[in-house]
């Protein structure tokens, strides 16, 4: 800033200079047609001695002016100076007393924050250290609700694209189970009688039995009632089994009750 100040100085006072020097060519250029007009209405009888004293005075008017020019030049200046030195002053003074701003930090909050940033540099080193030199890459946060959704929507389209290899009954059954497994009600099963259903089972047994014998017939054997083993008994709700075998125990179980017969008791007595 004092720079470029002093720089503008310098071109006032070049400047006033010039001005000057405009000054004195348009005093010189008057009194050389002053001369002119005075040569002119002069007498042819004015003697030399007139003529000498007039140039004599006329170089002297020329010297004065100069003087007077130089003089000028040399106050302006000065004045150009001083008002340039008195506002450097003043701009000198106005930065010196510049108002100072003094903000408070908490001692408290400032020793937070320390720790704090110590805390973050720690654990960024410890995951350097255990990550290693992998690249960190950093995932969306997707809640459950959207993840769940998403899940769904690419599992209903990999069914789309496994159902375009069924007949359209397949798909039918297909997209009625899913709806139903969605929460659509199910249709009402048609009303049969009691033996009819059970005499459709037993034959779809035996259908299902005669097509495996059919695909392997040396597997006929496995499909057919044994021979040696009881029958199930069904519904009852226990029997004793050992009823039967030669062991040293007294009397039988029946109905979770030992029961002793009285030929038994007669021979311990």
């Amino acid at each position: 800033m004092v720079l470029k100040k002093r720089r503008r100085a310098k071109l006032d006072i070049l400047m006033q200079e010039e001005i000057v020097s405009k000054k004195e060519k348009e005093i010189e250029r008057n009194l050389s047609e002053s001369e002119e007009d005075d040569n002119e209405s002069a007498d042819s009888s004015e003697s030399c001695s007139d003529k000498e004293m007039t140039d004599e005075d006329e170089d002297l008017h020329v010297d004065n002016m100069k003087s007077f020019s130089d003089e000028v030049v040399e106050n302006n200046t000065e004045q150009d100076l001083q008002e340039i030195e008195s506002r450097e002053d003043k701009n000198e003074s106005d930065e010196d007393f510049e108002p100072e701003i003094i903000t408070f930090v908490d001692p408290m909050q400032a020793a937070k924050d320390r720790r704090e940033k110590l805390k973050a540099a720690r654990e960024a080193r410890s995951q350097e250290k255990q990550q290693g030199k992998r690249r960190v890459v950093e995932m969306e946060q997707i809640t459950k609700k959207e993840m769940r959704h998403q899940i769904e929507d690419v599992k209903f389209k990999v069914q789309q694209y496994g159902l375009q290899s069924y007949t359209p009954e397949e798909r039918r059954k297909r997209e009625r189970a899913r709806l139903i497994k969605l929460g659509a009600k199910a249709p009402k099963a048609e009303w049969k009688n009691y033996k009819a259903l059970m005499e459709e089972k037993k034959q779809a047994a035996i259908d299902a039995a005669e097509k495996k014998a059919g695909e392997d017939p040396s597997m006929a054997f496995m499909t057919a009632p044994s021979l040696t083993q009881p029958k199930k008994v069904r519904n009852t709700f226990w029997s004793d089994r050992t009823k039967n075998s030669n062991r040293q125990s007294i009397g039988s179980w029946k109905g979770g009750q030992l029961t002793v017969s009285k030929t038994k008791i007669k021979k311990f007595s």
